[in-house]
């Protein structure tokens, strides 16, 4: 499905407000992404407050309804082919994610793996964004 903001080379802030959006619940790093774009204003509120991406998945396939994602989670609806980005700067600053372990910590083949696993993951996101 197509939104009609798609069409248009830039969006303005009044064009974004008449549209219902789907939003995680205040303080969360996107829902704060997103109060951050109508700084100047009151942001308009939520039509739909969740965390879940299935349901803001659903919600935004099935009706013209916006949201803020991060770059990481663009990236994976884009390339599924299920959501696509509008032409609007969101200010983001990405939550610091991070490992944390015991000093001493020896992990073990499938620990080492799994920590391998994520470090390949983590590089690869990064180069793409």
């Amino acid at each position: 499905r197509d939104h009609p903001l798609r069409r248009q080379p830039a969006v303005a802030l009044q064009e974004l407000s008449a549209y219902q959006r789907v939003l995680p619940p205040k303080g969360s790093p996107r829902r704060q992404a997103y109060e951050h774009i109508f700084a100047e204003g009151s942001p308009p509120p939520a039509s739909i407050e969740t965390y879940s991406l299935s349901t803001i998945r659903i919600a935004l396939s099935d009706t013209d309804m916006l949201t803020v994602l991060s770059w990481t989670e663009v990236l994976s609806e884009r390339r599924f082919g299920l959501l696509a980005p509008l032409p609007v700067h969101v200010p983001w600053n990405d939550p610091v994610v991070g490992i944390t372990r015991h000093r001493d910590w020896k992990p073990n083949e499938v620990q080492e793996a799994f920590l391998a696993a994520l470090k390949r993951n983590a590089q690869a996101i990064a180069s793409q964004g």
